[in-house]
C-alpha cells in the first residue's frame, strides 16, 4: 500500500477554519482537492456544506421561498446565485430540482447569465420619458428579451452629454456614436441643397427597458401613456428635443411643442397634465402641435429650469425670449 504524503494537517485545519475553502487549502499546500478534503475529514474537521466559504449559505438556498424569489422573481441565474453565496451553481441547480422549481432552457439560461442589469431609478425613468416624448426610441432586441435606447440628432455634442447623463444612472452606451452623411436625394423628387450629417447613439440592451417599451409602444406605435406624469425633468428633455420659441413680428415669444406623430388620446394626456401644472396650453390642429401662450412662456421656462450648461451652446437659444411689440428685445429666462 502506498504511503500517504506527509502533510501539516493541523496547519491545514487552522487554514480551513480561518475561512479558506477546500480548494484554497489544497492550492496552498500543493495537493489535490480530494487529498485536502480527505485529510480534513480524517482530522474530524466539521466541513461547511458543499465546501462553501460562507457556512450560512445553505440556510438561504434550502429555503424554497427564498430560492424562488431569487431565481424566478429576480430572474437571477443559478451561476449568479452560486457566486453570491460562494458555492457551486450545481448545488443551486440541484436544490431548484429538489423544490420542483422549473429550470430555464439552455438558450434562456445563456441569455440570463450574460444579460445586462439596469435598475430604473426615478431620475432615469423621467429622463427616458422626456426623450421618448421627443426623438428618442426604444428598440426591441432579438427574442423580445431586452430593449435598447436609440437616439439620432445632428448635434454630436448632445449625444456626448446624453451618454454621460445616462451612464451616471447605469445606462451604458453600446459601441461608439455613429456618424452618417446623407447625400442630396434626386430620385424621390426631394431636392436637398447640401449634404447633411446625423449622429446616432445606441445604449446597451437591458430587460428592464421593456417596461418602458410596453408603456410607450403598445401595438408597436408610440403613444403617450395615460399614467405619464409631467415633471420639470422629463419636460426639459421634451422641450430640448421637440420644443421651440416662436418669434412673431409685433408680438412676444410663445412656445411650440411638436407632437405631430401623436394620436388625439395622447394629445389629451399631455394637455391635461400641462393644465394640472398651471399652464393654459392649446392645440394647433392644423399642425397637431401644442402651443404655450406668451403669458405662460416665462413661467414654463422657469419651471423646467435653465438649459444644461454642456449643451447651452447648441440649445441655449431656446431660452432667449424676444418681445417685438415696440422695439426688438431679447432676454434670457433665468432658471
Amino acid at each position: 500500500m502506498a504511503s500517504r504524503i506527509d502533510l501539516d494537517v493541523a496547519g491545514m485545519t487552522d487554514t480551513y477554519y480561518s475561512g479558506f475553502t477546500v480548494w484554497q487549502v489544497a492550492k496552498k499546500y500543493s495537493v489535490s482537492f480530494d487529498t485536502a478534503y480527505c485529510r480534513l475529514k480524517d482530522n474530524n474537521v466539521v466541513m461547511r456544506h458543499n465546501y462553501c466559504k460562507n457556512g450560512t449559505a445553505m440556510q438561504f438556498y434550502s429555503d424554497r421561498n427564498w430560492l424562488w424569489n431569487e431565481y424566478i422573481e429576480k430572474e437571477k441565474s443559478a451561476q449568479c446565485i452560486g457566486n453570491e453565496l460562494q458555492c457551486s451553481h450545481v448545488t443551486i441547480r440541484n436544490w431548484l430540482l429538489r423544490f420542483g422549481i422549473p429550470l430555464r432552457s439552455q438558450s434562456n439560461a445563456n441569455h440570463f447569465s450574460r444579460r445586462n442589469i439596469l435598475e430604473l431609478s426615478q431620475r432615469l425613468t423621467e429622463m427616458l420619458e422626456g426623450e421618448l416624448l421627443g426623438d428618442g426610441y426604444l428598440a426591441i432586441k432579438t427574442g423580445r428579451r431586452s430593449a435598447c435606447y436609440v437616439h439620432g440628432t445632428k448635434h454630436q455634442e448632445y449625444l456626448w452629454w446624453l451618454s454621460d447623463e445616462f451612464a451616471s444612472e447605469g445606462l451604458e452606451q453600446s459601441g461608439r456614436i455613429r456618424k452618417t452623411i446623407y447625400r442630396p436625394d434626386r430620385t424621390s423628387g426631394k431636392w436637398l441643397r447640401d449634404f447633411y450629417t446625423i449622429y446616432s447613439y445606441t445604449s446597451k440592451s437591458y430587460p428592464s427597458l421593456l417596461v418602458l417599451r410596453d408603456r410607450f409602444y403598445p401595438g408597436n406605435k408610440k403613444i403617450v401613456p395615460s399614467n405619464l406624469v409631467l415633471t420639470p425633468r422629463n419636460v426639459l428633455r421634451w422641450y430640448i428635443g421637440d420644443g421651440s420659441l416662436t418669434h412673431p413680428a409685433d408680438a412676444r415669444s410663445g412656445i411650440v411643442l411638436c407632437t405631430c406623430a401623436f394620436d388625439p388620446e395622447s394629445m389629451n394626456v399631455l394637455i391635461e397634465q400641462l393644465v394640472s401644472i398651471g399652464f393654459a396650453p392649446s392645440i394647433e390642429k392644423s399642425e397637431n402641435v401644442i402651443y404655450i401662450g406668451v403669458n405662460d412662456t416665462p413661467a414654463f421656462l422657469q419651471w423646467i429650469g435653465p438649459c444644461p450648461e454642456p449643451i447651452e451652446s447648441i440649445y441655449g437659444y431656446k431660452w432667449r425670449i424676444t418681445d417685438n411689440r415696440k422695439n426688438k428685445k431679447q432676454f434670457d429666462v433665468a432658471g
